[in-house]
């Protein structure tokens, strides 16, 4: 795996989304906002950011967030809890 060092990651971002970004590349700049508060924090967990770059804008969500917003969404559907059919999901893994 190739080594990066040195990187000014703002630039390389904004080289990616202006790639891949064809509308809102204005989420961008609320992005950038958002990394630089990041960074003058004391708290390593507030510097875990994950960053999506769509056609149609950014995102940049801290990955604690992120993970619990996932969590929050998909736990209704786990094996064991009731459905909207009123059914109780069995766990198909086998």
């Amino acid at each position: 795996m190739q080594k990066f060092e040195n990187v000014d990651i703002l630039k390389s971002l904004k080289a990616i989304m202006q790639t891949h970004t064809e509308h809102f590349q204005s989420d961008f700049d609320i992005d950038i906002k958002t990394l630089k508060q990041a960074a003058k924090s004391q708290n390593p967990e507030d510097k875990k950011y994950l960053w999506i770059c769509r056609p149609a804008g950014t995102w940049c969500l801290r990955e604690r967030d992120t993970f619990i917003k996932v969590w929050l969404l998909l736990e209704p559907h786990l094996p064991g809890q009731r459905g909207q059919w009123g059914g109780i999901a069995q766990d198909n893994r086998r």
